[in-house]
C-alpha cells in the first residue's frame, strides 16, 4: 500500500529536480523577457494609440527628421515587423530638400533611411561624405555605423575605427570632451565597434570599455551621465551589450543589486511614459531610448546592422617604399626639432611663445566649428528637453587637432581578446548531480 505512494513521491521529486536543472541550463530569462516585451508594447501603444501601421503612414511620415520620429522608425524597422518604406521616402525627400546644419543629425537621417528603405538611396553617401569626422567623436561613431551598413566613402572602416580608438580615455571610457569617460558616449562607441570586437586593434579597446561600464554601473542597475542617473544612458549600455552579443540581463558584470532592466524601470511613470530623472515628468527622449533598448532585446541580429554582415576591418598595407619615406620624414623632423631647440637656447635669438599663442595654435577649431557654434550646457537642466540627436550634438564641438591614421595610433590600444567569464559555471555540475539523484 505504501510502495505506490513512495514511488509517486519519488517521481514527483525527480520531476522537480529535472525542471530545476533545465532552468539552470536555459540561457534566457523568461520573466525578464516578458517584462521587456510588455514595457515596449506599452510605449508603442502610448505613441500610436494602438494602430501602429496607420501611425507610421500618417503621423510618423508627416514629420520626418524629427529626432524621436527617426528613432521610433529605426527601431520598428530593426524589429522586422513593419513596412517603413513610406518613412524612408519622406526622410529622403527631406534630406534632399533641406540643409541640416548638424553633422550627427545628417548621419542619423542617413542611418534611419538605411534601416527603413528596401534599397539605400544615393543621398546616404552624400550625407556620409559631408558629415563623417566633421563634428567630433560622435560624427565618427555614426559615420562608422553607415560604413558598417555598406555606404561607400573615401574613408575606410579601418580608418574610422582607428580614429575612434585613438580617443579612448585612460579610464577605458570615451567622451565627447575631456579626459574622463562618459557611460553614454562609451556605450555608443561600442555599438559602432561591435562588428569588429574580435579583430585587432578593436578587441582590446572593447574589453577596456566593458570594464569601464561594469565599474560605472550603479547599485540600482542604472547609469549616470553628467551627474544624473537616467534611463537614457542605461538604455545605451543595453544597446551596446546587445550589439556585442552579451546578455544584458544575465552577464554578472552588469548585474549589481539590480539589472539594467531594474535600473530603467525605476523611471517608468506608467502608460508607456518615462522620466529623465527621479521624480521628473514624462520625457519623450527617455521613452524613445528605452524603446530602442527593449526592441533590441528581441532582435536576433546586432541592432545597427540592417543589411547583413559588416565589411571586414582591413588593416592598410604599408609598402617598403612607404616605410622608407616615413622613416626619412621622421628623421628630417627630428633634425629640424634639434635645430630649433639649439636656436631657442641662444639668449640673443630665443623666441618667446606666450601661453595664449600656444593655446590658440593647439586649439585651432575644425572647419565645422567655423560654420556652426555648439554650446555645451549643463546636463542636469538641458537633458530634460533635449532630443537624442541634441544630446549628442548639444555639447561643445570637440576641438579637432591633426591626427595621423596609422597603425601606430591603433596599436597603442592593447589588443587583448580575453573572452568574458563563463556565465553560471555551476549549471552543468548541478544538473549532472540532479540527474544522478
Amino acid at each position: 500500500m505504501h510502495k505506490p505512494i513512495e514511488r509517486l513521491a519519488a517521481g514527483a521529486a525527480a520531476l522537480c529536480l529535472a525542471l530545476c536543472g533545465l532552468r539552470l541550463l536555459l540561457p534566457v530569462c523568461v520573466f525578464a523577457d516578458a517584462r521587456t516585451e510588455a514595457a515596449a508594447a506599452e510605449i508603442l501603444a502610448a505613441q500610436t494609440g494602438g494602430d501602429v501601421r496607420e501611425w507610421i503612414g500618417s503621423s510618423l511620415a508627416a514629420a520626418p527628421a524629427k529626432g524621436a520620429n527617426d528613432w521610433y522608425a529605426l527601431a520598428l524597422a530593426a524589429s522586422g515587423e513593419y513596412d517603413l518604406q513610406c518613412y524612408a521616402d519622406a526622410l529622403t525627400a527631406y534630406a534632399e530638400e533641406n540643409s541640416v546644419s548638424s553633422a550627427t543629425s545628417r548621419e542619423r537621417i542617413a542611418l534611419t533611411v538605411l534601416a527603413c528603405a528596401d534599397e539605400p538611396p544615393a543621398v546616404c553617401e552624400t550625407l556620409l561624405r559631408d558629415s563623417i569626422g566633421k563634428q567630433g567623436i560622435m560624427s565618427w561613431v555614426f559615420g562608422l555605423h553607415l560604413l558598417n551598413n555598406g555606404v561607400s566613402s573615401e574613408i575606410t572602416v579601418y580608418e574610422a575605427a582607428a580614429e575612434i580608438i585613438s580617443r579612448q580615455c585612460a579610464d577605458g571610457g570615451f567622451a565627447v570632451t575631456g579626459q574622463y569617460g562618459d557611460p553614454d558616449v562609451t556605450a555608443m562607441v561600442l555599438q559602432a565597434l561591435a562588428p569588429y570586437q574580435h579583430t585587432e586593434p578593436v578587441s582590446g579597446a572593447v574589453e577596456r570599455a566593458l570594464d569601464f561600464l561594469s565599474l560605472k554601473q550603479l547599485a540600482s542597475g542604472a547609469y549616470s551621465s553628467f551627474g544624473t542617473e537616467n534611463p537614457e544612458s542605461t538604455a545605451q549600455v543595453w544597446l551596446a551589450l546587445q550589439s556585442l552579443g552579451i546578455s544584458a540581463l544575465e552577464d554578472a558584470r552588469f548585474i549589481k543589486s539590480g539589472s539594467l532592466l531594474d535600473g530603467i524601470m525605476q523611471f517608468s511613470l506608467g502608460n508607456g511614459q518615462f522620466a529623465h530623472s527621479a521624480g521628473g515628468g514624462a520625457n519623450e527622449t527617455a521613452a524613445v531610448q528605452v524603446f530602442l533598448a527593449l526592441t533590441a532585446n528581441a532582435c536576433s541580429h546586432p541592432f545597427y546592422l540592417f543589411h547583413g554582415a559588416a565589411p571586414e576591418l582591413v588593416r592598410p598595407v604599408t609598402t617598403a617604399a612607404q616605410s622608407t619615406a616615413a622613416h626619412t620624414q621622421t628623421a628630417a623632423e627630428t633634425r629640424r626639432t634639434d635645430t630649433e631647440t639649439a636656436a631657442q637656447s641662444a639668449p640673443q635669438t630665443a623666441q618667446t611663445v606666450t601661453t595664449a599663442e600656444a593655446v590658440s595654435t593647439a586649439a585651432e577649431p575644425s572647419e565645422t566649428a567655423a560654420e556652426e557654434t555648439v554650446t555645451q550646457t549643463s546636463a542636469s537642466s538641458a537633458a530634460q528637453t533635449q532630443t537624442f540627436s541634441e544630446r549628442t550634438t548639444g555639447l561643445q564641438t570637440e576641438t579637432e587637432t591633426t591626427r595621423t591614421h596609422t597603425e601606430t595610433a591603433a596599436a597603442n590600444i592593447t589588443a587583448e581578446n580575453t573572452p568574458p567569464p563563463a556565465k553560471y559555471p555551476y549549471r552543468m555540475p548541478v544538473t549532472v548531480g540532479m540527474g544522478a539523484v
